[in-house]
């Protein structure tokens, strides 16, 4: 991938600002001191990696232009791309703002975002700091070392695994082997750890033997579990002879009272035949029963109405005086009606004749 044409539409102090044509070998950036030559070398990081909180803060909102963002005419292996990035809400308060990235072909037809992270091989922007795009800081921070050091902030800058310099890597390897072995046959990391490590098998076998004495507390807690199931599974069986056992008591007087009632159903013989209609028949005469004393109830209460009516009527003494010759008429009155009927015959008798 090589940069062909830059386009700053705005970020810091520049705005409007094109270069043509940069050479596939080197193109030299100068001019004196604040004349954003660095401001430069972060619009390409941030056109490769979006701008940081630090980033933000000192170049964005442009300073000359409302407009924050640009573009990199790129010629890769996928042909000639430009690549645009907008930044939106540059002028917001703290924070990153969000940038707007956009790919595009030759022929302007748009390519996958992702296509900007494939050119750049997966190297991050650590990484292309350190090795593709020291600054000017860096630089100058040589000026005030010595050989052996200028030689090691170099390397730090230009190589390294995961970002990580083998010096760095060797100095912390010193220090770890100054803590496993001491050079003052102290106690180091490692006779610390091997003493750890015969009290962890001390542990183990500690826990060995407390693990097989769970083996056998385990074997015999699952045979008490069969044999709680067995004494359940009696206790079950138990109860239940129980409740057949008092309800036998229960009904024990019933089952002899029925036994005394068959005894007598069959000293009364031979149980007659009942007629089809004798249901019928038996319903007809309780809806009769039911009527006939409903009527001799209203017959009673008309005779207590009399009686009441009767205690109170005055006392007639002259007929109560003659109570038994009442008495004794009204066993008569039969034959007297009797009489009356003949001496009735006899007198239309005599008409006739």
């Amino acid at each position: 991938m090589r940069i062909t044409d830059l386009q700053v539409d705005g970020f810091g102090i520049w705005s409007n600002l094109h270069l043509e044509n940069l050479s596939d070998r080197m193109t030299v950036v100068f001019g004196p001191n604040e004349a954003g030559k660095t401001t430069l070398m972060q619009f390409l990081r941030a056109m490769f990696y979006g701008v940081s909180a630090d980033r933000h803060r000192r170049y964005l909102p442009p300073v000359h232009s409302a407009l924050a963002g640009g573009s990199l005419l790129l010629e890769t292996s996928h042909g000639e791309l430009t690549v645009e990035r907008k930044w939106v809400d540059a002028a917001s308060g703290p924070g990153t703002p969000q940038s707007q990235l956009t790919v595009r072909d030759a022929d302007g037809n748009p390519r996958p975002a992702g296509l900007l992270g494939q050119l750049l091989a997966g190297i991050d922007e650590p990484t292309f700091n350190n090795v593709f795009s020291v600054g000017l800081r860096e630089l100058q921070e040589l000026g005030t070392l010595d050989d052996t050091d200028a030689a090691d902030l170099l390397y730090k800058l230009t190589t390294g695994l995961d970002r990580v310099s083998l010096v760095d890597v060797m100095r912390e390897l010193e220090s770890s082997r100054d803590q496993l072995l001491d050079r003052h046959d102290g106690a180091g990391r490692i006779a610390e750890l091997s003493e750890r490590r015969k009290q962890l098998e001390r542990q183990v076998q500690q826990l060995a033997t407390s693990g097989q004495q769970w083996l056998e507390l385990r074997e015999t807690t699952a045979q008490l579990d069969d044999q709680l199931r067995d004494c359940q599974t009696q206790i079950a069986e138990f109860r239940e002879q129980l409740q057949i056992s008092e309800l036998a008591i229960r009904v024990r007087p019933l089952w002899l009272r029925r036994r005394e009632l068959d005894a007598e159903i069959k000293g009364l013989g031979p149980v007659p035949t009942i007629p089809d209609q004798a249901i019928t028949r038996l319903a007809e005469l309780r809806t009769l029963i039911a009527q006939r004393r409903d009527r001799l109830e209203e017959i009673r209460g008309q005779r207590r109405e009399i009686r009441r009516e009767a205690d109170a009527q005055p006392i007639n003494r002259q007929l109560w005086a003659n109570a038994a010759r009442i008495e004794a008429l009204a066993e008569q009155i039969t034959w007297i009606a009797s009489l009356q009927s003949q001496i009735t015959q006899l007198r239309a008798d005599i008409q006739v004749i």
